[in-house]
Order: structure tokens, then C-alpha cells, then sequence
């Protein structure tokens, strides 16, 4: 996404459901909420980080190669540390995370650096 304010707003999103889903895990009267919050993170988090290296003009497009990606890359890991038989999914999916929230500040750091188009 090449515009500032959508990747701004996108990335702040992301990293507020990343947030929400450690708030839904970490206190117990919010497990209802814990399926919802890990489907939508396990299903943007990863490709939407990885997104953020790579242009992608179509906001429609984006959020769909993000959703692919983002299950290739939990389908690779998981096949990874289940042949190495080292089978720890929650480690698994708390690097993942981690890795995905690094990526996604660093591109929210520079969307909110980055500056403002002229508009004519």
C-alpha cells in the first residue's frame, strides 16, 4: 500500500488486535473472546508483516495475499517443528507474533515518518 494514512491506519490495527489477543490471553474473564482474537491474528499477522516488504497497490488484494500468506507461513513453521520434533506450537506462535509485530512497528514507524503527499 504506497498510501501513507492506509498503512498508518492498517498497521495500527494490526498491532491493536496483537494487543487485544495478549489482553484475551493473559486475564482469564476474557476467554470468550480468545478464539475470534487468535483466528484473525493467526490469519493477518504473519502475511500482513511480511506485506510490509513488499508493494502492494489493491487494498482488496493486500488483505487476501495477506490471509494466503499468513497460512503458508503457519503451514511451513508448524511442518518445520513438527519434522524436527521439536513440537512447542505456543513458542511457535509467540515467535511468529513477535516477529510480525518487529515488522509491523518498523512500517508504522515509517508510515508515520514518512512525509504527507501534496495533494494538488
Amino acid at each position: 500500500m504506497h498510501n501513507p494514512r492506509l498503512r498508518l491506519w492498517t498497521d495500527a490495527a494490526l498491532l491493536v488486535l496483537a494487543v487485544l489477543l495478549v489482553i484475551a490471553i493473559a486475564l482469564p474473564a476474557l476467554a470468550p473472546a480468545r478464539p475470534g482474537l487468535a483466528l484473525a491474528a493467526c490469519a493477518l499477522l504473519p502475511g500482513a508483516a511480511v506485506l510490509t516488504l513488499i508493494p502492494v497497490e489493491d487494498f482488496f488484494t493486500w488483505c487476501l495475499v495477506s490471509i494466503l500468506v499468513s497460512l503458508a507461513a503457519g503451514t511451513i513453521t508448524s511442518l518445520a517443528i513438527l519434522w524436527l520434533g521439536v513440537w512447542h506450537p505456543l513458542t511457535l506462535a509467540g515467535v511468529l507474533g513477535a516477529a510480525s509485530i518487529l515488522l509491523l512497528t518498523k512500517d508504522l514507524y515509517g508510515a508515520i515518518r514518512s512525509p504527507a503527499p501534496a495533494t494538488a
